[in-house]
This record gives C-alpha cells, structure tokens and sequence, in this order.
C-alpha cells in the first residue's frame, strides 16, 4: 500500500493495482437554529415507586446538551401535566442524521430519583404545526412495558418561531359532581406483619382546574371503622365532590383510591392504593365520538393533514355450550358478545373423524319444548361473565419491603379490594345515589346446589382423587363451615355430588364471598384440589340477577394456590331467598333420574350421494356404534357406480338411560381386500333429546327416515348421506316383541327385505354369483341374438319376395 499526498494507491497481489482515488474534502454542515415544543399531557399505567403504592412522577426532556423538565406530580400513577416545555438547539437541516428527543419519567425522592420509563422522539418525523396528541409506549428497565405518556412535539425553524405564538394546550372542561358509593373492604392484607386495623380510603380526582389547573381536587374521605379477623370491613357510605373533567374522552381522568390505617401502630399510614378510569362512568364521553384534540383553530396555523381518530375493534366472546346440559335451557348471554343464532348451531362435539355433533330427538311437535319455561338456564363459565354486577372491585397494591425480604428489594404487593359503586353526573348540584337498601342487613337464606366436578387434577398415585365438598367465607371456623365428608366420591375426576347445601346468614355482610372448595379424602391430612369464590352481594343486589326466575347453572373453574392454570370444573348453581320465600318454595331435587333399561335399534336404509373412493365406484357398507358399546356393521352393496347403497339393515343394542355420553357413531366405509378399507364420511348423533324424550313419556319413541349428512374433516362439504330410522323401546316391550339383527327372523316393525340391488353388485369372491351373474348374461345374449336372427331372416325374406317379383 502506498499514499500519496494528492490520493491513494492500493495494490493487491502482484498485480491488482487500483487507480488513484482523489480525497473529498468533508466539511461540517452549517446548523441553523431550531425550537423543540413539547407538549406533555399526562401519563396513565405507571409503575409504583413508593412504598404506598404510588409515585411521584415527572418528565425530563433532553436533546445534545440541552435539558430541561416538568412539574413534579404527588402520589399519582395516571399524572397530569398539560405543560409545555421548549428546547432551543442548532440542528443542521439534514435531519438524517440529527439526534433523537428522549423523554425519561423519573419518580421524584429526597436522596436520588428513580427511573420509571423513558421514550425517544426521531426528529425527522417532527413538523412545525401543531398535531394533536397521541399515547406513546414506555419502556423500563429490561425492555418492559411500564405505561404510556400523552404527548406532541413541534420542530420550529429558529426565523419563524413567531409565526407559532405559543398557546394553551389545556382542553374544555366541564363542570360535574363525583360520587363515590363505599360498601366496603375486602382481604385487607397485613402491613409490616401488621393488621390493618382502623382502615379509612382518601379519593382523589386530578383535572383541569382553570387557574390552577393539574392541582388535586375533590379530595375526601370515608369515616375509619374496624376490621374483622379476616380482613373484612364494611363501609356503606357515599362521599360526594365536584371536579372539573374534560370534554374529550381522550383526556379522561382517573380517581385514585388511597388506603390509610389510622391505628396506633401505622399512625395514618398510606397502606394502599388504586386507580380506577372515570371514562365509562363520565355520561358526555358515551355520547360523543372520540376525537384527536386541538386547540383552537384560530389560534393555530392550519394542520397540513387531517388527523382522524383509529377504530378499535371490539372483541366478541363466544358462548360454549356443556353438552351435559338441559338441551332447551335458555342460554344467558355474556356481556359484549355475538348472538348466537341457535342452541345446537353453538354445540360443536369433536370425536373420531372430528365432524360437527347432530342432536337427534328434537321435536317440537312431540312436547319437548313445552315445559322450557320450568328449564334451568345454563352458561358456560362463571356467571359473572354473563351479568353486569352492581358493584365494581377494585384491587388496592403497594410496593414494600416485607420483614422476611428485607433486602430483596420492593414488590408489588396486594393490599386489598375496595368494593362500591361510581356515578358522575353533570353539574355541580347533581349526584342522588341512593344505597340506603345497603344500610340496614337484611337475614337471607342462601342454597348452595352442587352437580358435579368436571376433569379434576389428580391428587393420588393412581392417577384419581377422592372428592368432597367444603364450603365456608374464607376464614377459619367463620359460618357457614361446611366439610361434607359423608359424600366422598372415591376414585372419580368426574364426581357428581348432586347435594343441596342451605344456610341463613346476613347481607350486606363484611364476609359476603363464598368459598366453595373440593378437596381430595387422605388417610393423614386432606388435599386442596381447588377452590372458586362467589361474592353473594354482587348476586343479591343485582337487579338483572333477582329478575331471573330460576337461577342459571353455571360451571366455574376451580383454582389452587400454586397453579395459574384452572384444576378443573364445578357445575352448580346459586339461590338467595328472603326467609319468607324460602318457606315457600322448598329446595328443588336436583338428583340425577335412576337408570332403565331400553333397546336401541336403529334401521338402515340406504345411502346416497356417497363420494368415489376408488376411480368408477365404491363398495359401500356402514357402521354403527353407541359410545361405550361394540360397532355393528350392514353388509356390503358392492360396485356402487352413483353413490347409493342399499342396505333394508337392522342394528340392536341393549343400553340404560340416562347414560353418561349418549352419542352414536355413524361411519361410512368402501370395502377393500387387499388394502385397509377406506373411510369416506361420518356423523356423531347426540342422542339426549330422544333420551330425554323416552324417559319423560315412559313409552316407545320413534325417529323415522332421517336424513343425515355424513361429513370428513379432510374434504369440504358433505361427503354423503344416510336415511335411517332410531327407536328406543322399554326393556319389557322389547322383549316381548324382540326382532333379528340384519334382516333376520323375528323380521317385523318394519318387515325389511332384500334389497333392490343392481344384479353386478355381489361379493367378487362369490363363484356361484359369478355362474348366476354370468348364466343371467348368457340368458340375456340369446334373447337379444335370437330377435337379431329373426329380424335378419325377415329382411330376407323380404328381400328375395322383391327380387323375385322383378324377374316375373
């Protein structure tokens, strides 16, 4: 390699010599002044920094060497600033390579701030007119999400800052009257291995206030009571303030919720907090469509691009539907869902080949529908996904140092669960929540009705477990204190319990949640196999609750301790009677009906558009096959050229009902010889209407000529169809009046003979239907030849008549 002072020469090899490249001088860009605005609103979804749960948030905004930040905002982790704040700095006018805005959150402390989040703004994408916010993602230490910041920034050429006179970011507001409705606290945890004992919450509302605008307002207080030993504490009191909340949803506040513990040993100690959005409780934000905001229009230059607001799609949740259930029970539905068109439509059973599930047996005409009003409604899932419950939860939390990690470092901690009611009306004389029915407890009696358990986790060696119920309000020796060890269902993932559990107590009450468990029988100590919570208050003072006539079998998914994963399911279901009407209406039986003896028989008729397995035809025969009983088959109609086969084939099962999977296997087959024979279609029939049916009338019931289409999960469409009849008949019926598998003696009720089948279709193997196939042929060729002849020695005849005529 070798330089000169005009360029540089490289040589590679011997001869690889690359002519001289002149050096380009680089010279520094000029830079030019510029002014960064940054318009700061607020922040929603911060993390705590402060052992009360809370923080005491700020931003700093920095560019090169140019630094500056914004007003510190106490105890809050949704702050509000809607402050401005300006950078001047010289940018060349490539902004390419120009630096980015980053913007920390820092939590405000005495010895050294601790960083919550930060961002960074390309300057490129930056303009000099004013755009209106938009959220923008936090991200913490290890890359985690840790909240969003309400923000717009400006990039003003340094000769044109006077254009943008600098204005007021802050929106309209509205004048409006907060109500907080207290019913009480629940699971109070603890502080510094401290009971909470004297428990007082502190609401607080931060909006836009005018002058003084960003500054706390609407700041009260519930009166301090005394906990239970569980943590409990009813409340039931309303406080009412006035704030001032925007117009625009955009910037819709949050009201935090702090928890203090006023006895001698916290001394008015925050030991708690929560946030809760006012934006569903706020009547203007439903109405009005959300829009980006911007200030004034004659007090800005007009926008260079129409900002419109982004859709959110809104997720539908779909309903499933237990095939153990009533089949003609009205179905709840779930709050924010699609509607489901019909019952069995929502029912999709997958077994064998994965077809969809047919329920046979339904018939209006027979009856079956009549009684639907007396039919229990079921859901599938926690009832509380089904109805809007009059009371909202709220979770309090608060980052500590427990006596046992020291030195850990803080977690997040749960506090507690405030329970009440939210009403924001416009005004400032509005507000008229009335629980005065929450004031005086009324004596309830309460029945706690329990089905079954569905696939419950395992507790012993075997694979199996041995349930039993228990029920209580979640503290030790509390009432009710139920241990139902006189129905221990040994050696079951699927117990069914079938028991009716009733006790009396008072609500509103501090320990008004349910705990209602299914624990595993052990010699030595008995296992937790999980347990699900059902808050009695929600029920009781929900309106859309009480209206229901006959309460909604719901199945709820049964929790441990040390799993995040369900331990499996409980079907059952809640009643709450005044003590009046529980006199009245005793408690409903809920065992399952004593199992019969019936036969099944089915009647095979024909199918028909049946799809080619092979290339020209198919040799078709079906199977049958009642869940937990042996498949039975119809014979072979061979050489099936259009998809039809003939069969006039009996099938009988002998079975008891109710049965536990009454489902019935329907396969079509193409017999093979050499090879596995094929599977073309199926369908699975859910037999529990006809069940239901039969048990009802006590008599024989009937489905005749059904036509089911048959379906593969590997092809699109149906695949063929079956016409079939299916009978269920008495134990004592049937045998006085038996009847022959196939088409064999006793034949009757319907009498089946052979089938029609074409004269080629018979088993390949079969010499002598090959003689009768072949003699059926040969008789066929005479015929044909013989009337051949004869029309030959006609036209003979005729023939020499003519020329004979021609000679004479």
């Amino acid at each position: 390699v070798s330089t000169q002072s005009t360029g540089m020469k490289v040589s590679f090899g011997l001869t690889g010599v690359l002519k001289s490249i002149p050096r380009k001088p680089t010279n520094k860009p000029e830079r030019h002044p510029f002014q960064i605005r940054s318009h700061i609103y607020q922040a929603r979804g911060l993390p705590p920094k402060d052992s009360n749960g809370l923080s005491d948030p700020y931003v700093v905004l920095q560019i090169g060497n140019c630094r500056t930040k914004t007003s510190v905002q106490k105890g809050s982790l949704y702050p509000i600033w809607f402050e401005t704040r300006i950078l001047d700095i010289e940018l060349a006018q490539d902004k390419s390579f120009a630096p980015r805005i980053q913007v920390t959150l820092f939590d405000d402390d005495p010895i050294s701030p601790d960083f919550i989040g930060r961002l960074s703004v390309p300057l490129r994408d930056l303009s000099d007119s004013f755009k209106p916010p938009e959220w923008r993602l936090l991200k913490g230490s290890e890359d985690k999400d840790v909240g969003e910041l309400l923000c717009s920034f400006q990039l003003i050429n340094g000769k044109d800052v006077n254009s943008y006179p600098l204005k007021e970011i802050s929106p309209p507001v509205k004048n409006c009257v907060v109500e907080v409705s207290t019913v009480g606290l629940r699971k109070l945890v603890p502080y510094w291995e401290q009971v909470v004992k004297k428990p007082f919450l502190v609401f607080r509302v931060d909006t836009v206030q005018g002058e003084e605008k960003y500054q706390p307002t609407g700041q009260t207080k519930t009166p301090k009571e005394k906990t239970n030993k569980a943590g409990n504490i009813n409340i039931i009191e309303t406080v009412r303030f006035q704030a001032r909340i925007p117009t625009d949803p955009l910037f819709s506040p949050t009201m935090i919720l702090r928890l203090h513990d006023d006895s001698s040993f916290h001394k008015n100690s925050v030991v708690g907090s929560g946030h809760i959005s006012l934006e569903k409780f706020v009547p203007w934000f439903s109405k009005s469509e959300k829009k980006q905001f911007v200030p004034d229009e004659e007090e800005l230059l007009p926008l260079n691009e129409e900002i419109k607001p982004k859709k959110k799609s809104k997720k539908e949740t779909v309903v499933e539907l237990d095939d153990d259930r009533d089949e003609h029970a009205p179905l709840l539905k779930p709050k924010k869902t699609n509607i489901l068109k019909d019952l069995y439509e929502a029912v999709k059973q997958s077994i064998q080949l994965n077809v969809d599930e047919t329920f046979i047996g339904d018939d209006e005409e027979e009856g079956i529908l009549e009684d639907s009003k007396n039919t229990r409604p079921f859901c599938r899932g926690e009832l509380e996904q089904f109805i809007n419950g009059p009371f909202i939860h709220n979770t309090l939390f608060r980052e500590m140092r427990t006596l046992k990690r020291l030195f850990s470092g803080r977690r997040k901690v749960e506090a507690g669960i405030w329970k009440g009611q939210i009403n924001v009306s416009e005004g400032i004389t509005g507000g008229n929540t009335d629980i005065s029915s929450l004031l005086k407890p009324q004596n309830v009696v309460v029945r706690v009705y329990i089905i079954r358990g569905k696939k419950l986790t395992p507790a012993d060696d075997d694979g199996l477990a041995d349930p039993f119920v228990k029920i209580n309000n979640g503290t030790s020796g509390g009432f009710p204190n139920i241990v139902d060890l006189d129905n221990v269902v040994e050696h079951s993932l699927n117990p069914g319990f079938f028991k009716c559990y009733e006790f009396k107590m008072q609500l509103p009450n501090p320990d008004d949640r349910l705990f209602i468990s299914l624990w595993d029988k052990d010699p030595l100590k008995d296992d937790l196999i999980g347990e699900t919570i059902i808050d009695l208050s929600d029920r009781w003072f929900c309106d859309e609750w009480r209206r229901l006539d006959r309460k909604p079998t719901e199945t709820r998914s049964l929790w441990h301790p040390s799993s995040e994963a369900p331990q499996g399911e409980l079907e059952m279901f809640v009643d709450i009677l005044t003590e009046a009407d529980a006199k009245t209406n005793p408690q409903e039986n809920i065992e399952p009906p004593q199992s019969q003896p019936w036969q099944l028989r089915i009647v095979i008729w024909k199918t028909t558009k049946v799809t080619f397995k092979d290339k020209k035809s198919s040799d078709i025969f079906v199977t049958c096959k009642p869940q937990d009983f042996d498949h039975q088959t119809t014979d072979v109609h061979y050489r099936s050229k259009n998809g039809e086969g003939l069969f006039n084939w009996r099938m009988v099962w002998d079975i008891t009902i109710p049965t536990k999977i009454p489902r019935l296997v329907i396969q079509i087959w193409d017999k093979d010889f050499l090879n596995p024979n094929d599977a073309i279609c199926e369908a699975i029939l859910n037999l529990k209407p006809l069940f239901r049916r039969a048990i009802k009338k006590q008599k024989r019931v009937k489905l005749l000529k059904q036509s089911i289409k048959m379906f593969h999960p590997n092809f699109a469409g149906k695949q063929g169809i079956l016409e079939m009849d299916i009978e269920l008949v008495p134990d004592e019926e049937a045998k006085r009046e038996p009847v022959g598998l196939g088409r064999e003696e006793p034949n009757h009720d319907p009498f089946l003979e052979e089938p029609n089948r074409p004269m080629f279709s018979f088993n390949p193997f079969r010499i002598d239907k090959w003689f009768s196939y072949c003699g059926a042929l040969t008789k066929r060729a005479l015929i044909i030849g013989g009337v051949i002849c004869c029309l030959i020695f006609i036209v003979v005849v005729v023939l020499v008549a003519l020329k004979i005529a021609d000679v004479i």
